[in-house]
């Protein structure tokens, strides 16, 4: 008979399929809980976080548990099965770096532990320590553990939990505390009905915070239509406020509103008299309208008159943008009063921060910038010379900083270490022209 001839290629046995990492890895301001999966049933997954690959002898984790990163570290789990051939090696770099929110004259500081400090002024109980003593070190404040985000408004401070609770502290004669009255608070009150929640930023004296669902709840002052619920009428609790697709982030400035969704878009409301809202024109909005022009956005800010989005398209570093009042050269637009659309301020952005008059960024190769007030004996730009800035100046003396915000007349950064630094106006009277350690305040203990 003919003879039949063929290729065959032997593959081997079935592979398991590769472990899966939730959330994946990037950077944290606390250290998050990652569960461990594989989609191949009853296989036994192990784990490294010293940068080696996982052996057989390495500790054991059960498929969808979760491993807590408390500091900075390279995760990597392997997956095996009786039978079939390993899995490939899965790997992601966590970094872990704490986080820190200014307000007018105080700064909030938030450890990779979950816990919150705070230092600065404290005369309306902004530490939420129980007291209204001001300080130059940092105190802790009161009751409050496994928090993953804080926010500072004008003289009152929030923070958002692991469980999606809300806790508000500080001054409270605008409602801005959720807690349905208008009198302060010295330590953390929970927002009461709130729950789910994802994301909050605190306006001067309102406060916005979107819940897993999407949906975004605003309270506190609305005299210029801040809250965004189509009323001037102060909220002292929660309201919500529509608008049209999944809302991600939220920003609040003085007399305005930003929100951000998930597919990428921004929309503004409230005071609009310089183009903060930015939708082209100075007109009030009363209600949410979208910012035109502006896609794959990955963070919001907003300053005292004015807007920041920093646009990623998905990717680590990105363009970021800016509009509303230029009047001291806050979104770096030249010598304009002020801008109704947004313009492109810098590239390769990683992180952004405003301060009531100034902004502040960080670039991918780990410089930090300024622009906007920086003139007088404030110091708050950082770069040694006390001039008003038109465009983006370097800050001097501080590279590999991760965050950055800005208070009413200072700046402060925290570094891939932990590290803070601040600069400019400090209680006392006194100031730094550049950037200088908080003394032994690290928010997270990262030992490379």
């Amino acid at each position: 008979s003919a003879t039949s001839s063929g290729l065959y290629e032997i593959t081997g046995s079935e592979v398991v399929a590769t472990p899966g990492f939730d959330p994946g890895p990037g950077r944290f301001a606390a250290g998050p809980a990652v569960a461990v999966t594989t989609t191949t049933p009853d296989a036994t997954v192990r784990i490294t976080t010293d940068g080696t690959d996982p052996l057989a002898s390495d500790p054991e984790i059960i498929a969808g548990e979760t491993i807590d990163i408390e500091t900075s570290r390279v995760l990597k789990a392997r997956a095996w099965k009786t039978g079939m051939s390993d899995s490939a090696v899965r790997s992601g770099f966590y970094v872990v770096t704490g986080d820190v929110a200014a307000g007018s004259g105080f700064v909030l500081g938030l450890t990779a532990a979950g816990t919150v400090v705070a230092w600065g002024g404290n005369s309306n109980g902004e530490f939420g320590n129980g007291s209204t003593s001001s300080s130059g070190v940092p105190v802790a404040a009161s009751g409050l553990e496994d928090v993953v985000a804080v926010s500072a408004g004008e003289s009152h401070s929030v923070a958002l939990r692991a469980d999606g609770t809300v806790f508000c502290w500080g001054l409270n004669t605008d409602g801005q505390l959720g807690d349905g009255t208008t009198t302060r608070s010295l330590v953390p009150k929970q927002v009461p009905g709130l729950s789910e929640v994802v994301a909050i930023d605190a306006g001067d004296r309102h406060t916005l915070a979107a819940k897993a669902d999407g949906t975004v709840w605003a309270w506190g002052e609305n005299d210029y239509w801040q809250l965004g619920d189509g009323t001037t009428t102060t909220r002292t609790s929660p309201v919500q406020i529509p608008v049209p697709t999944p809302v991600v982030a939220v920003a609040g400035g003085r007399y305005h509103s930003l929100v951000l969704t998930s597919d990428g878009e921004v929309w503004g409301w409230g005071w609009n008299n310089n183009g903060q809202v930015g939708d082209g024109t100075t007109t009030v909005r009363a209600a949410p309208v979208r910012v035109p022009g502006l896609i794959g956005i990955s963070r919001i800010d907003a300053g005292q008159f004015f807007s920041l989005a920093l646009q990623t398209d998905g990717l680590e570093a990105g363009t970021l943008w800016g509009w509303g009042t230029n009047g001291y050269g806050q979104i770096a637009a030249g010598e304009i009063g002020h801008s109704k659309t947004p313009v492109q301020i810098l590239s390769r952005v990683t992180d952004m921060g405003t301060g009531p008059l100034h902004s502040l960024a960080v670039t991918q190769d780990g410089a930090l910038w300024a622009w906007g007030a920086g003139g007088g004996a404030r110091g708050r730009l950082g770069d040694g010379a006390r001039l008003n800035r038109f465009a983006p100046v370097q800050v001097q003396g501080l590279r590999d900083a991760v965050a950055v915000d800005g208070g009413g007349a200072y700046s402060v950064a925290v570094r891939a270490d932990g590290k803070v630094f601040t600069w400019g106006y400090n209680i006392g009277d006194t100031y730094s022209d550049i950037p200088v350690p908080e003394p032994d305040l690290n928010l997270v203990d990262n030992s490379w």
